[in-house]
């Protein structure tokens, strides 16, 4: 799929300040009273994503049933609206959330665009109250210059990389810090860094309902084994429709119990 994401970076270079609505010309989303029949399942087979970057919006709302007023957390999270996994869930069902990327740039544009949830400018690591670097290039933003390297091999051509500090943070402390309790949603896009963050994850603990995480070759077997160790199943059903992503939900009783 990487070849996919390509294309999908050349397009996001094209744009030019596509999250900067000025605050008067922002339409602030609210929830939908009563929202219009949906097929889910026709969606999970024939439906796009209307802000997602691939499949990631017809899988979750078909996980969901499109139910309304939930709590997601999205690490490694970008702008507000282009390319995002919850920007359907906030806008059209009225869920709230965190948002949570290295880059702070962000922050403005998700403060207007997104005005149910709030935004962190961290690096979401294993290890909270530390620096780290963090390399921009553009849209492209990473905690390895190595991912950089490569958009640089599949473009053909250098980007300008700025290297930055950025403070970190584990996702138990912040939820902790937030008061949340518990989570329904969880989305996960941190270019490789996956199991670092969720190896400080108490996953038990805040139980969310799905689990989106992006997976690379280099890390598939880690994150399988973490979730077989704490009782979540990898959701095959959606496999066919995103080669990119895993989704995961908590085992029922009855299969916790099979292994």
């Amino acid at each position: 799929m990487q070849w996919l994401q390509v294309g999908i970076l050349m397009a996001v270079l094209g744009v030019a300040c596509t999250e900067s609505t000025p605050p008067d010309r922002v339409s602030h989303p609210q929830s939908k009273s009563e929202p219009e029949a949906v097929d889910f399942d026709d969606l999970l087979v024939n439906g796009t994503s209307e802000y997602a970057k691939e499949k990631e919006e017809p899988i979750i709302r078909h996980f969901f049933r499109d139910r309304p007023d939930g709590f997601f957390v999205d690490v490694g999270c970008f702008k507000p609206r282009f390319a995002s996994t919850t920007y359907y869930l906030e806008s059209e069902l009225g869920w709230r959330g965190i948002g949570v990327d290295a880059e702070k740039s962000y922050a403005d544009a998700w403060k207007w665009v997104r005005p149910r949830s709030k935004f962190f400018p961290y690096a979401v690591t294993d290890k909270s109250g530390e620096s780290v670097t963090f390399y921009a290039a553009g849209p492209i933003a990473a905690l390895d210059k190595s991912n950089i390297k490569f958009w640089e091999k599949a473009l053909d051509r250098e980007i300008e990389t700025v290297e930055v500090l950025v403070p970190t943070i584990t996702i138990d402390d912040l939820l902790d810090r937030e008061g949340v309790k518990k989570i329904d949603f969880l989305s996960i896009d941190i270019n490789g860094h996956e199991p670092i963050a969720m190896s400080a994850f108490d996953i038990q603990r805040f139980r969310p309902e799905l689990v989106h995480i992006e997976v690379h070759r280099r890390n598939r077997e880690i994150l399988a084994e973490y979730f077989e160790k704490n009782n979540y199943r990898r959701i095959d059903e959606y496999l066919e429709y995103d080669q990119t992503n895993w989704y995961f939900t908590p085992r029922k009783p009855a299969e916790a119990d099979r292994g």
